[in-house]
């Protein structure tokens, strides 16, 4: 992120420091990235990505 390997967990305070973020609520831990709830594990944090048909 940023320039600087992720390595283990990052937190959403950084996660919203690189996006352009706002952190609304708790800071929590985040152990990997989904965008399939089918596949989404609990630490996970959940993109939602949407589909236009064509």
């Amino acid at each position: 992120m940023n320039g600087q390997e992720v390595t283990g967990m990052f937190s959403t305070s950084e996660i919203a420091g690189v996006t352009g973020g706002k952190l609304i609520g708790e800071d929590v831990e985040v152990s990997g990235v989904s965008t399939d709830t089918r596949t989404i594990e609990r630490g996970d944090l959940f993109i939602a990505i949407s589909h236009r048909g064509a």
